[in-house]
């Protein structure tokens, strides 16, 4: 008997694994298993072949044990565990026989286990232990996840691989790692290396997608050679699909995404980022960016003649329309290239064009040769862990790019200065030219230059002019004027060079300091006094922080005089909320922005007050879950609170007395929650009993229809916020009541109330078939700067909807199938757009 893939009937196609018996007396070939729809993977003879074969066979993601008594009886499958079985071998005698296999799923790694006979799969033990670390640690949870390919209604399923602790949580970064083959799939298997990654890539905080795209074994012959002619554009859009799907659903976030793949897992990854720009960051390994010298320099040449119908020159126009070197001008992402250095199976020459060419478009990318190493590497195992290393130090770098954009803080008046600098820097620098008629930048005068600096990162201005002469040396070490130091990726040269020239000689001139990691912050911060010399930093950010580390960090800055803002960006999963007792310890502090993730929790959670916890902060943001039982605790610690952001308030994972005793802010005048999952009950006493005093209200929730009663809202605003003025509400949900429609809810909202107090009111629909489920927001004006958008169907669903423009919205997130060109002049001031769904014109 013989496993294989391909066909022996007939004109050759090629298949799935199958399994064949040959007669050696009369050359008969016969196929075992024939109406199993999956891929044979492995099989053994049971006593000797006198009970038949044992097969491992793949269907979807699981590969399962089989048995069947000859070639024409009933394939049975035997009850076992989830997840998949691994190089089966038997042994049998007169007496006994004894079955060996693998077995391993999501969490649970490979160990070999024994069994006497067929039915005892289900009670296996274990004869090995030799991955019992990885049971020692917290491992990601997988599970499948299906979706469906619109443009032929096509369903396709992959595996989804959480980080530890969050399984299925919600709004999570997502790295789609693409599998080689082309005939492979991802299943309910555990996998640790540095080409099954995925293990890995979780572990980092990623939610990892892992597609069985058309041409994956596991679901049927025709499913498997439909890729045959279009071996990157149809997987392509069975991948895209499968991304649009997660963030349509709220499982990934759509500006944290990711890809890669080595192999036809590269070939692919290299495709999508020619057709979308949706992902930050991309790892290509040993993959082709076009099929000409691919199918003249690798050593399996049939193999593209099979998928492109031909030789290149019988088929030229699908090897190129197949190919991604012909959109290379379209890529925008930062990607990360791995080549084997003696790689005959797809030439190394690909790969150095890719670069080559992201070079020539300025986008950034890095390429490394593994010397002497086949396509499947092995020579080196060093090799295998620089490629994983590698790999994830770029996405660090590039996954989260959009986290590490330093956003101004929402001051106008600092604005209006910055304008108003601007204006007269212009001016004289005119008036120079004017009188002048020519001038060198050295002829500029001093106070000039150092409005010019401002405008400049100072690690941009040491580069550029400390070298220069001594004159801007002198500017840059000799001035009383502040600085602000952010210190950008570079090298360890550069860092301790630029700490030596700038950061240490000027400490006491530093008034806005930014670092991007802990290990900048111990190497500037190494001791006590040494922070102490900051004496004039009064605004502080630090990224990618460890947890453990912050109360090193918040004892260095207790003592600044000046310090008032602290900008802190969490970088692994807190267990406690305590982080806000030390940060209260500040006794400056007026700002604090705060981003975390916090790990779930079966036992409480608190904040421990203390004589340190009245703090003075009067602007506190806070992005991650926050639970709602906490928000009497945290309040009661801000008696200056004047603007206060939640972007997630969280019920308890733990049942427990929520405490809503009364506590007086009288200075807070903004407040700003998002809520999941927090009925308007619960929202109803938080409002009485901590912010009667708003004046300005943005709210978002989800799903209680409660917050949709104009009535309640009437009521608690005249009762418990007597001074509110802008009322901004974003609610999501759908309406249980069969009684009224969800028109019938949504206009109680037009009555005279709402027009005295000028808000005023819109609503859309995210489905035709939906008409009891909508959005419903305040506007005139929309005051917030992003808007998801449903475009209306060709057919009106809903007459009630009124055409608006929100002039407010800079990132446009659109939903649906079908525009009109007046649909766009809604959104006069968009910058980003983010689509959803493919539009049909």
């Amino acid at each position: 008997m013989v496993d294989g893939a391909g066909s022996v009937e007939g004109a050759y196609e090629d298949s799935q694994g199958r399994i064949y018996s040959l007669n050696m007396i009369n050359n008969r070939i016969q196929r075992w298993a024939h109406d199993f729809k999956g891929q044979v993977y492995d099989y053994a003879l049971l006593q000797g072949g006198k009970e038949g074969v044992v097969l491992l066979g793949q269907l979807s993601t699981e590969i399962q044990v089989y048995t069947q008594m000859s070639v024409n009886a009933e394939l049975i499958k035997r009850n076992g565990w989830n997840g998949s079985y691994q190089n089966i071998v038997t042994t049998s005698s007169s007496n006994s026989s004894t079955i060996v296999f693998i077995h391993s799923s999501y969490d649970a790694p490979q160990e070999v286990y024994f069994i006497d006979n067929i039915d005892q799969l289900n009670i296996a033990q274990a004869v090995t232990s030799e991955n019992k670390l990885f049971t020692e640690r917290n491992l990601p949870k997988g599970k499948s996840h299906r979706w469906s390919n619109p443009d032929d209604q096509m369903e396709i399923e992959g595996v989804l691989l959480y980080p530890p602790e969050q399984f299925e949580q919600k709004n999570l970064p997502l790295f789609v790692l693409i599998h080689g083959g082309l005939y492979e799939a991802d299943l309910n298997i555990f996998r640790a290396s540095w080409y099954r990654c995925a293990v890995m890539i979780a572990t980092k905080g990623w939610l990892v997608l892992q597609p069985n795209y058309r041409g994956s074994p596991g679901y049927g012959d025709e499913f498997l050679r439909s890729i045959r002619f279009h071996i990157l554009s149809k997987p392509g859009k069975d991948i895209l699909y499968g991304v649009d799907a997660l963030v349509r659903d709220g499982i990934a976030d759509s500006t944290r995404l990711a890809i890669g793949g080595y192999s036809y897992g590269a070939y692919l990854t290299g495709w999508l980022i020619t057709q979308t720009t949706r992902f930050n960051a991309a790892l290509f390994g040993a993959g082709a960016i076009e099929h000409v010298a691919d199918w003249g320099l690798t050593d399996i040449p049939l193999s593209s003649i099979y998928y492109f119908g031909g030789y290149p020159w019988q088929t030229s126009n699908l090897y190129q329309e197949e190919a991604a070197i012909f959109q290379l001008d379209k890529v925008r992402t930062p990607t990360h290239i791995v080549v084997p250095g003696n790689d005959i199976r797809v030439s190394s020459t690909e790969n150095y064009i890719l670069e080559r060419a992201l070079n020539e478009i300025n986008v950034p990318t890095k390429l490394i040769v593994l010397p002497g190493e086949p396509h499947g590497l092995g020579n080196n195992p060093w090799h295998e862990k620089i490629k994983i290393r590698e790999e994830l130090k770029w996405l660090r770098q590039y996954g989260n790019f959009y986290m590490k954009l330093v956003k101004r803080q929402e001051n106008d008046m600092v604005q209006n200065s910055i304008d108003n600098k601007k204006r007269k820097l212009q001016n004289e620098i005119t008036t120079i030219d004017k009188y002048q008629l020519r001038f060198r930048f050295e002829n500029l005068t001093d106070g000039i230059l150092y409005e010019i600096f401002e405008y400049l990162d100072m690690y941009h201005i040491y580069k550029g002019f400390f070298n220069l002469n001594k004159r801007f040396n002198d500017l840059l070490n000799d001035s009383n004027f502040l600085i602000k130091i952010n210190i950008l990726p570079m090298s360890k040269s550069n860092f301790e060079s630029y700490k030596k020239n700038i950061v240490t000689p000027n400490r006491q001139r530093i008034n806005i300091f930014r670092l991007s990691n802990q290990f900048i912050a111990e190497n500037i911060f190494s001791s006590p006094n040494i922070i102490l010399r900051y004496i004039n930093l009064e605004i502080l950010i630090l990224e990618n922080i460890d947890a453990k580390y912050l109360d090193k960090i918040i004892n260095y800055l207790i003592d600044l005089p000046k310090f008032y803002s602290l900008s802190l960006s969490i970088v692994d999963y807190i267990q406690t909320l305590d982080l806000f007792v030390q940060i209260f310890r500040l006794s400056r502090l007026k700002y604090c922005k705060i981003i975390y993730q916090r790990k779930i929790i079966q036992q409480s959670s608190s904040i421990k007050r203390n004589k340190y916890s009245r703090s003075p902060i009067q602007c506190l943001i806070i992005n991650g879950d926050f639970p709602l039982s906490l928000l009497h605790n945290l309040l009661s610690c801000l008696p200056q609170l004047q603007h206060l952001l939640i972007n997630s308030i969280v019920n308890s994972n733990y049942i427990e007395k929520e405490e809503f005793f009364h506590i007086q802010l009288k200075y807070l005048k903004k407040l700003s929650l998002r809520l999941y999952y927090i009925q308007f009950d619960k929202f109803e006493k938080i409002i009485k009993k901590f912010f009667r005093s708003i004046e300005i209200l943005r709210l978002t929730t989800f799903f209680d229809e409660a917050y949709l009663n104009a009535k309640r809202w009437e009521e608690l605003i005249l009762s418990s916020m007597p001074n509110l003025r802008i009322f901004d509400i974003y609610h999501e949900g759908s309406i249980r009541n069969n009684d009224l429609t969800y028109h019938d809810i949504i206009n109680q909202f037009n009555s005279s109330f709402w027009f005295e107090k000028k808000c005023f009111f819109a609503h859309q629909h995210d489905s035709q078939q939906r008409l009891n489920r909508g959005v419903f927001f305040s506007t005139n004006p929309y005051r917030r700067k992003d808007f998801t958008f449903y475009w209306k169907s060709a057919k009106q669903i809903c007459s009630n909807i009124s055409e608006m423009n929100f002039n407010s919205v800079k990132h446009l997130y659109v939903y649906g199938e079908y525009a009109t060109q007046n649909d766009i002049n809604y959104f006069p001031n968009v910058t980003q757009l983010t689509i959803q769904h493919y539009l049909k014109h």
